[in-house]
């Protein structure tokens, strides 16, 4: 009876040890902009009031900004991120390729000093 307490006790921990670790990958931790300079915390504070103006369903954060996915009217939208960026006054620029546009996306980026 023992062993099988401890035996299920183990694969308890190892469970809970593996879903961590799934989570990590899954969603890793934002990085402090405590220790990053404040062009840093303007360009973060700019990709975050475009997401929240522009409201995309679906999108990936990248190193240069966001890559916005499962846009069905491409052109619409693009014309309307413009917009939002353009009225807030916002540290960014619109990239997207034809590749992008099979695949209903385009991304926003820092724009480069």
């Amino acid at each position: 009876m023992a062993l099988r307490q401890k035996t299920s006790i183990d694969k308890t921990i190892l469970k809970s040890t593996v879903q961590k670790e799934r989570k990590q990958k899954a969603f890793p931790e934002v990085i402090s902009t405590k220790n990053q300079n404040m062009s840093d915390n303007k360009k973060v504070t700019d990709i975050q009031k475009f997401i929240e103006k522009f409201e995309p369903s679906k999108f990936k954060m990248l190193s240069r900004g966001i890559e916005v996915r499962g846009i069905k009217d491409l052109n619409r939208s693009i014309s309307f991120a413009k917009e939002v960026i353009e009225k807030l006054k916002l540290k960014l620029v619109i990239s997207h390729s034809a590749e992008m546009a099979m695949y209903g996306s385009f991304e926003v980026n820092y724009l480069q000093h």
